[in-house]
């Protein structure tokens, strides 16, 4: 499913930026660790090996061979294992650390339920389930157990999926059913990414709300889509429209985003939630302009509301109002330091004013405040990276992917991280999923064209690079005019580049000229 919201979240934020771990005290039961608690989202519980009651687990909690986690209803976890596989669960899951090794292959039982998986390292885990087990190579891909069928997915890499009866591959893009007492066989879903629609993130419009629209929002906060929607169908007014307008919006349908917010402000135009949605689907339909008038409408009815202010701040961040957006994200958190978005939004507003340490603080003040929100952990990466910790920051835009999967934007950072790290095909891959997830976004197209430039396939890299040009007026809809002249400019010198080493080099100093029309400051140009 193709996720309108990454079309233009944090793009505008991010490239102003470099390329944030979160340093917290954990209780250690074993040396080492199997598997540390990476997230946690309403009730999660973990049994220890060899006992029988469950306990409540918390943040950065560690865990041992033999030791089982159990999500609860309504609720959802992130765990990294100490191979470095990120590990995402549903709902009603649950799982056994049946052997965890950080040099050897691992075994892990998912018993029920639904999981996420994102590994890096090939052959280094099988996940065995009551009807069949999966052995991955290098991969992401998600397991879902029901009462009688065990359904595998795979995103990236291949994955073996075998029981007595039988075993096939399965690539990116293909499914594995296995039936109880039958032999797994592929299957063609129509939408495969619809699989962790439980796992999408989806941003809040309303600071307080009561009744059947806060349980809905409490819902779409634990990825319950289905839910939050059919009890909105029993709701009418503006404030079940603005919830309507972010659910459509996510879905990628803008149109319908649009038609319900305007709706939710005609009915209400004294309620913030309402123009905040309707920034939202302003951004969904590619207007900057009046979704930062939309958000400046929300503060102008709502001067104490600090969603709204911090969705003010965003956008300004977007359009390169940088003084503005420190001063609106400053009065968010003096509104309200307790949303993990006032915080969010901070510390990009630091970090763009390269005060690293102070965003650094306000992520992990935001991750605190919700656990499965990807936009702190992405601004962790990119903070880490700006002081030259790769690793450590390009883990936490893996982070970001596994608490948001179907994030274009994520993707495409997470493949320049790759990129950087020089580990292909894995960059590849994220660049493509980036495509796939968003044809508009011209940034998997500019960095494919870099990667591919720098193996010698300058063909490929101008294809690429033609297409992120084509593109790059889709990202007025997250960057200001003047960001926008500087990277067309950009891209104009990497064309010429580009045909340079094509041996056209005419063509190659006519698109030199051009860069330097654009912008006669450009370097590179």
């Amino acid at each position: 499913m193709e996720n309108a919201l990454t079309r233009f979240r944090w793009i505008g934020v991010i490239m102003l930026l470099g390329m944030g771990s979160v340093h917290a005290e954990s209780r250690s039961t074993c040396d080492p660790w199997a598997a540390k608690m990476d997230s946690v989202q309403g009730t999660v519980e973990v049994r220890l090996a060899n006992q029988s009651d469950w306990h409540a687990v918390k943040l950065d909690e560690v865990f041992c061979p033999g030791d089982s986690i159990r999500v609860g209803a309504k609720s959802r976890a992130g765990v990294i294992l100490i191979n470095n596989t990120l590990l995402r669960l549903d709902e009603n899951s649950v799982i056994t650390l049946t052997k965890l090794s950080k040099t050897t292959p691992s075994l892990l039982d998912l018993l029920k339920g639904i999981a996420h998986f994102i590994s890096r390292v090939p052959r280094s885990l099988k996940v065995q389930t009551p009807y069949v087990n999966a052995a991955i190579e290098g991969t992401e891909f998600v397991v879902a157990v029901g009462d009688d069928k065990t359904t595998v997915t795979v995103f990236e890499g291949k994955v073996l999926t075998d029981n007595a009866q039988g075993a096939i591959h399965i690539t990116p893009g293909e499914t594995s059913v296995t039936n109880k007492g039958e032999a797994p066989h592929k299957v063609l879903l129509a939408k495969p990414r619809n699989v962790v629609q439980w796992a999408l993130y989806f941003p809040p419009v309303f600071a307080h709300a009561q009744g059947n629209i806060q349980q809905a929002q409490e819902l779409l906060s634990v990825g319950r889509v289905d839910e939050a929607t059919k009890l909105l169908t029993n709701e009418t007014g503006p404030q079940a429209d603005a919830l309507q307008s972010i659910i459509a919006v996510v879905n990628n349908e803008p149109a319908n985003a649009l038609q319900l917010a305007q709706a939710s402000v005609k009915a209400a135009p004294q309620l913030a939630a309402s123009h905040i949605a309707l920034s939202y689907a302003w951004q969904a339909n590619l207007d900057l302009d009046n979704a930062l008038a939309s958000a400046q409408q929300a503060v102008k009815v709502e001067a104490d509301n600090a969603l709204a202010w911090a969705r003010v701040a965003e956008l300004q961040l977007s359009t390169g109002k940088l003084d503005a957006a420190l001063h609106a994200a400053s009065e968010a958190t003096r509104l309200n330091p307790n949303l993990s978005r006032t915080q969010s939004i901070l510390g990009y507003a630091h970090l763009v004013h390269s005060d690293i340490d102070d965003a650094m603080t306000a992520f992990n003040k935001a991750i605190l405040l919700d656990q499965a929100d990807p936009l702190p952990h992405l601004g962790l990466g990119l903070a880490l990276i700006r002081r030259n910790h790769l690793a450590e920051g390009r883990r936490q835009i893996e982070i970001a992917a596994s608490l948001d999967p179907n994030n274009a934007i994520i993707r495409s950072y997470l493949g320049k991280a790759y990129y950087e790290e020089k580990r292909s095909p894995l960059d590849a891959d994220q660049f493509a999923m980036a495509k796939q997830l968003d044809p508009n976004d011209p940034t998997p197209y500019y960095y494919d064209a870099i990667r591919k430039q720098s193996q010698n396939d300058p063909a490929g890299a101008l294809q690429d690079l033609n297409q992120s040009i084509a593109n790059n007026d889709n990202r007025a809809v997250y960057r200001s005019s003047l960001q926008l002249d500087q990277d067309e400019a950009a891209r104009q010198a990497s064309v010429a580049s580009i045909y340079r080493d094509l041996h056209f080099n005419d063509v190659a100093q006519s698109e030199a000229y051009d860069s330097l029309n654009t912008d006669f400051s450009n370097a590179s140009a």
